[in-house]
């Protein structure tokens, strides 16, 4: 097997290769399946078997995980004993068969800007699942053996060869991972060894729902990560949180950001300086927002690009999430995650499409999701759509593991969670653990975000003495952040030991490589658009300019209308009404300017009084004209604007 792009060749602990495996672990005539590997190898002196890794999607890089981040999990969590074997599963990578419905990165970019709106997106569900019979050999047969049952026992295959025939199978993974460990402990009880999840996905909901229902539990804990991030940036201010400008509590911070996003909804920004031109929009906000909430390294940095955006400069912000096909991203096998979610989640009746989810019914949970689980991200398509529209796929699979998950294990594992996780909540990880009961210790660290995504010296040390000498920890054992969002790691340092302080970075380094900030994730349906039409683009910033030249011109009307109706009523205020306003707001204006015009008795300037209040009501009625005509520019603007981008999107 070619070696990946990128990988360091020259290192000595690093092998790359394959191992063929039954494509059928039921049926020898199949054919075979041919599974890509990376090693990260442990001292031949000290080595105690293999551990499997799976770093979630479905559809992350299995291969890049071990040869890439090998030397970081060796040093915070699985210890110098074993291989660390990271794995392309079936459908993914470099494995064959793969799930390759598009046949192009491009033509995949192309296919998914169509709108993600509930009927058309039922639509483009169809019919990608209608190009992966047309694109995989023999109608998409080999999608058959691509759910999560078939990569247990390929893990349990691997192990017989390269451990020894029956050995006990060791195995990482976190995301998706933990669903492939969960089914993996239960479907191989009596073979387990060491085994380790971190960011728990609920296996049985996994198993016992549709898929496109997993969201509504999936993200119970959002809304509470979302106000970490806001009071962490409130805490540190502006010096460390772009925006915190001016300090501004988090309630402010988060009153900014939603004021930003409804205003994008009506209006999106275009934007010609991105790395292709383009527009945002409310939804691709909305989307990265949930984005950094998985991964609060990168707070800083989104805080900076998306005060950026608010300012009027959308590009670095575009820059994370415009497909672009010269850069790197993460390979997720193209059809990759709808292979192995449709295999392993409740089936449907594709006999009786009447049983199918209707666009009114989706619409409908999106709102019970919006007041029920999650306020700032229940409606958020980047979401919802990533695992919707199995009713469509071609093959229901060869086996599907549905429970129990309860199972009496051969050796304990361990369980991690963070305890604002906005993806993977700790309820997952608590229903594991107790399904599991003394066979699982669960590890809760104190921290918000996908996963454990910053150090824990507490729990490092955990992992490593159970890896290295099987020690296990309390249950539900409490663990601290070495440091926390926004804050410089090199503070604690004087504390603690050269040890821990290596521990620590290379914990941040492995986050870095989970979380890459140059690397694209692809979500599907992110709504978004780029425009590669010159004259198109033209249009969009005529608009654009038409839009703030008429929201500027009705606030300057409103302004001007408030002072002449107050300069009315002024000389319409006779001297009794003056002496009983208020001292407050606004009254010493009334009091001036109604002074002025008690100087003389009233009868003197009594014609100078009604031609004033004559001049001030046409002004106002001409005020009223201009505003109206400046609310219809900025209505058809906007109309236009919506009209250019939903024309964009069905392209």
């Amino acid at each position: 097997m070619a070696t990946p792009k990128g990988f360091d060749i020259d290192d000595p602990k690093i092998e790359c290769g394959t191992i063929v495996v039954p494509l059928d672990y039921f049926d020898p005539n199949v054919g075979t399946a041919t599974i890509a590997l990376g090693k990260y190898k442990a001292d031949p002196a000290i080595r105690r078997g293999s551990i499997f890794l799976n770093p979630g999607g479905p559809g992350g890089p299995g291969v890049r995980l071990a040869t890439q981040a090998g030397p970081l999990l060796v040093a915070t969590r699985l210890g110098p004993y074993y291989d660390l074997i990271g794995f392309d599963p079936r459908g993914i990578g470099q494995t064959i068969p793969n799930a390759a419905c598009f046949k192009s990165i491009a033509e995949m970019d192309e296919f998914y800007r169509n709108t993600a709106q509930q009927r058309q997106a039922l639509a483009l569900f169809e019919t990608q699942a209608k190009l992966c019979t047309k694109n995989i050999p023999n109608g998409g047969a080999a999608l058959n053996y691509m759910g999560t049952a078939s990569v247990v026992r390929d893990i349990a295959f691997m192990t017989d060869i390269l451990d020894g025939k029956g050995s006990n199978i060791n195995y990482w993974g976190g995301s998706y991972g933990s669903i492939l460990g969960a089914t993996l402990f239960n479907m191989m009880a009596e073979r387990m060894g060491k085994g380790m999840i971190e960011a728990i996905a609920n296996p049985a909901e996994w198993a016992d729902k549709h898929s496109h229902e997993w969201m509504d539990t999936w993200i119970q804990d959002a809304d509470e990560a979302y106000r970490w991030f806001l009071n962490s940036c409130a805490k540190v201010g502006e010096a460390s949180c772009a925006l915190a400008k001016g300090n501004i509590s988090a309630d402010a911070i988060e009153q900014k950001v939603e004021k930003f996003i409804d205003e994008l909804y009506a209006s999106p920004m275009p934007s010609i300086n991105s790395i292709v031109p383009a527009y945002l929009t409310a939804g691709t906000v909305r989307s990265k927002l949930f984005d950094a909430m998985e991964a609060p390294p990168r707070w800083p940095a989104f805080a900076r690009d998306l005060e950026d955006a608010i300012k009027g400069n959308p590009a670095p912000l575009l820059n994370k999430v415009l497909p672009d096909p010269a850069r790197d991203r993460f390979d997720h096998g193209n059809m990759a995650r709808y292979a192995v979610t449709c295999i392993d989640s409740l089936p449907f009746n594709k006999s009786d499409p009447s049983t199918f989810p209707t666009p009114e019914y989706l619409a409908q949970r999106v709102v019970q999701r919006v007041n029920s689980t999650s306020k700032y991200f229940g409606g958020s398509t980047g979401l919802t759509d990533i695992d919707g529209g199995c009713q469509f796929w071609p093959v229901d699979g060869i086996e599907r593991y549905a429970g129990p998950w309860n199972r009496t294990l051969a050796n304990p594992v361990m369980v991690i969670s963070s305890s604002v996780d906005p993806i993977t909540p700790l309820a997952s990880a608590k229903f594991i653990n107790n399904q599991l009961g003394d066979m699982s210790r669960l590890v809760i660290v104190n921290a918000p975000g996908h996963g454990v995504p910053f150090p824990s010296l507490c729990q490092f040390k955990a992992s490593l003495a159970y890896f290295n000498n099987g020690t296990l920890p309390e249950d539900e054992t409490r663990c601290e952040m070495v440091y926390g969002p926004f804050e410089d790691p090199a503070r604690v340092y004087s504390d603690i030991s050269n040890e821990e302080q290596s521990m620590i970075q290379m914990g941040a380094k492995f986050v870095e490589q989970l979380y890459p900030p140059h690397v694209i994730v692809d979500r599907p349906t992110t709504i978004m658009a780029t425009l590669s039409d010159d004259t198109l683009r033209k249009i969009l910033l005529q608009i654009n300019q038409t839009i703030n030249d008429s929201s500027r011109a009705i606030s300057t009307t409103k302004a001007q209308t408030a002072a002449k109706e107050r300069d009315r009523r002024v000389i319409q205020l006779t001297a009794k009404e003056i002496s009983e306003i208020p001292a407050q707001s606004g009254a010493q204006f009334y009091r001036g300017v109604g002074k002025m015009f008690m100087q003389e008795p009233r009868s003197t300037i009594e014609n100078s009084l009604k031609s004033q209040e004559k001049e001030l009501t046409n002004d106002i009625n001409n005020l009223a004209k201009k505003l109206k005509y400046h609310e219809k520019q900025l209505n058809d603007s906007q109309a236009q604007m919506r009209d250019i981008f939903h024309a964009s999107e069905s392209r």
